[in-house]
């Protein structure tokens, strides 16, 4: 995606089953779909002498993801530690809450997260009637609808200037999608 013959990798991932959908429509998704259990064998494995870091590594290897960065808080490490029939999801989760990890993970760039944040270039600025068109709410985000915006990924930092709702705020999610007319937008999600 971009403007003027400029263009920027905006997805890096795989295109998701396309059952009861649109001609003109698909679903991308990207290297977090390895860890559903349709996509990966089920995990079983007793550890030894471990800490939430080896046994994510585990998890994260045998779901064929090997590009990742970690930057969690230091676990304890403890004797014993099982996981039995889990789906790579469903082992992260189980690793979080035993070891009380309350960050959540995500993908960029075909680089897995957990901890930590991505690297950003720079802090895009979006304003209303500039490039913002509408701000709504879900049940758990704050939505700006914007023109389209390319390469701007899950937990950079974006500074806005909206009626009533100004400053820098983090990215929890970015949605491109063909409105009316053929037109791109942006639905980003602070």
């Amino acid at each position: 995606m971009g403007y003027d013959g400029s263009l920027e990798r905006q997805f890096v991932g795989y295109l998701g089953d396309r059952e009861n959908m649109p001609v003109n429509e698909f679903v991308a998704k990207d290297l977090l779909v390895l860890l559903e259990t349709s996509m990966t064998r089920m995990i079983t494995c007793t550890f030894y002498d471990v800490n939430a870091d080896d046994v994510i590594k585990y998890v994260l290897g045998k779901c064929g993801i090997t590009a990742y960065k970690l930057a969690l808080q230091p676990t304890q490490r403890v004797g014993n530690y099982l996981i039995k029939e889990k789906s790579g999801r469903s082992a992260l989760a189980q690793i979080a809450e035993d070891f009380g990890i309350t960050e959540g993970y995500y993908s960029r760039g075909g680089i897995f997260y957990w901890g930590g944040s991505s690297e950003q270039v720079e802090v895009k600025s979006l304003e209303y009637g500039k490039n913002i068109i509408r701000m709504f709410n879900t049940a758990t985000d704050r939505v700006f609808e914007t023109a389209m915006v390319p390469g701007l990924f899950h937990s950079d930092k974006i500074d806005i200037k909206y009626p009533g709702y100004n400053g820098v705020f983090t990215v929890k999610k970015v949605r491109h999608s063909s409105v009316s007319g053929g037109f791109v937008h942006t639905f980003i999600h602070v």
